[in-house]
C-alpha cells in the first residue's frame, strides 16, 4: 500500500531542507537588497519572504520527515516481525548513507586510514552519540541517529506486542515526561544539546496519527497521548532552545502534515511525484556538502547547473545503490519470515 500523501510530503520535507540549507543567504540578500518596488516585484518579493518563512534553516521540513518516518514505520510493524523489519531499515538505510559518508570523506581529502579509525566506524554505524563524535554529510546524520533509536524502539515494542496494546499510546508519553524530567540526550558539547529528548517525541506524534486512523480501540487515547507530547515538546524547547524559531518550525511542520493528512484522499497515484519521492533520501544526503564540492571540481559552475547535476546525480545513486539494497532487504527479510514459518 503507497500512501501518496506522504509522497506529496516528503517532497515538501526535501524541497524545505534544501533551500533552507543552500538558498538562506540569496533569501535574504534578495529582501535586504529591493528599494523600490513595481507589482511584480512586490509579488516576487512576497513569495521569496514566504520560502524563506517556510524553509528557514529546513527545519519544518525535518519536522515533516520526522512525522512521516512515525507514521510510516507504525504501518510496516503492522505486517512486519520485529527481526524482519530492522532488516529491512538496515538496507533502507545504510548502504546508501555509508557511501555518501566515504564520498564526504575522501572529497574533502581525508586519509585512507581515518575511513577505517574507531570515530569513523562509529560514525558510519550511527552510533557516534555514544562516543560524542560529531556529525557528518553537513551536520544532518543526527536526524539518522534519532532514526535509529525509533527504529530499535519500535522494533521491541513490536517484539514484545505492546504495539496492539489498546494503551499502547501510554508508552510513548510516559518516555517523552521521562524526556522532560531528565537531563537532556545528549549534553556533549559537540553535538546539538537535547537533540534526541526533542525530536524522537515528534516520531511518536507521527506514529500515534497511524493509530488515530486505523485503530479504533486507541482513537481517543492516541488523539490525547498527541496532545499531551506536544506539550511536552513545547515545554522543552522552551528549556533547551531559546529562539522562537524553533517554534515556528514545529508549528508549520505540524499544520503542513496536518492538512495533507486530512486531505490524503484527494491524492492519487502519479509517477513523477513517485520518482520524486523516491530520490528525497539520496537529496537529503548529499545536499548539504555536495554543492559546495561541485563548485571546487567544476569552477563557476552556476547555481543552475549545480541542481541540475544534483538531481542526475541523485537519481543514479538511487537506482545504482539505494533501489538494489532495498530489494535484497525485501528478500532477506522474507527469508527471515520464511524461517520462522
Amino acid at each position: 500500500m503507497r500512501f501518496v500523501f506522504l509522497d506529496i510530503l516528503r517532497i515538501f520535507a526535501s524541497f524545505s531542507v534544501v533551500l533552507g540549507h543552500n538558498f538562506s543567504g540569496f533569501f535574504q540578500s534578495y529582501i535586504e537588497t529591493r528599494s523600490h518596488f513595481s507589482y511584480y516585484d512586490l509579488f516576487i518579493l512576497n513569495i521569496v519572504l514566504f520560502l524563506q518563512f517556510i524553509t528557514e534553516m529546513g527545519g519544518s521540513g525535518v519536522i515533516v520527515f520526522f512525522l512521516i518516518s512515525g507514521y510510516i514505520i507504525r504501518h510496516s510493524l503492522e505486517h512486519l516481525s520485529a527481526s524482519s523489519f530492522l532488516i529491512r531499515r538496515f538496507f533502507r538505510i545504510y548502504p546508501l548513507y555509508i557511501v555518501a559518508s566515504i564520498s564526504e570523506q575522501i572529497l574533502n581529502g581525508v586519509d585512507f586510514t581515518n575511513l577505517v579509525s574507531l570515530p569513523f566506524l562509529a560514525r558510519i554505524l550511527l552510533v557516534g552519540d555514544l562516543f560524542g563524535i560529531s556529525y557528518g554529510l553537513g551536520s544532518v546524520e543526527w536526524t539518522l541517529r534519532i532514526e535509529m533509536y525509533f527504529y530499535i524502539l519500535m522494533a521491541f515494542l513490536k517484539y514484545t506486542k505492546i504495539v496492539y496494546n489498546p494503551l499502547f499510546s501510554l508508552y510513548f508519553v510516559t518516555i517523552s515526561l521521562l524526556f522532560l524530567i531528565n537531563d537532556p540526550i545528549p549534553s556533549a558539547s559537540n553535538l546539538s544539546f537535547g537533540y534526541v529528548s526533542l525530536y524522537l517525541p515528534i516520531l511518536f506524534i507521527g506514529c500515534l496519527f497511524y493509530t488515530v486512523e486505523f485503530s479504533k480501540k486507541s482513537r481517543f487515547l492516541s488523539l490525547i497521548s498527541i496532545f499531551i507530547i506536544y506539550i511536552i515538546h513545547v515545554q522543552n524547547l522552551i528549556n533547551f532552545e531559546k529562539s522562537s524559531v524553533y517554534f515556528r518550525f514545529l508549528h508549520v511542520g505540524l499544520i503542513v502534515w496536518c492538512i495533507a493528512w486530512y486531505i490524503k484522499d484527494l491524492f492519487t497515484v502519479n509517477t513523477l511525484i513517485t520518482l520524486f519521492s523516491n530520490l528525497t533520501f539520496s537529496i537529503y544526503l548529499f545536499h548539504n556538502w555536495m554543492p559546495s564540492k561541485l563548485n571546487v571540481i567544476i569552477p563557476n559552475i552556476s547555481p543552475t547547473s549545480i541542481i541540475f547535476c544534483a538531481i542526475i546525480f541523485c537519481a543514479f545513486v538511487f537506482y545504482a545503490i539505494e533501489y538494489p539494497f532495498l530489494l535484497i532487504g525485501r528478500y532477506f527479510s522474507n527469508l527471515a519470515a520464511d524461517r520462522r514459518r
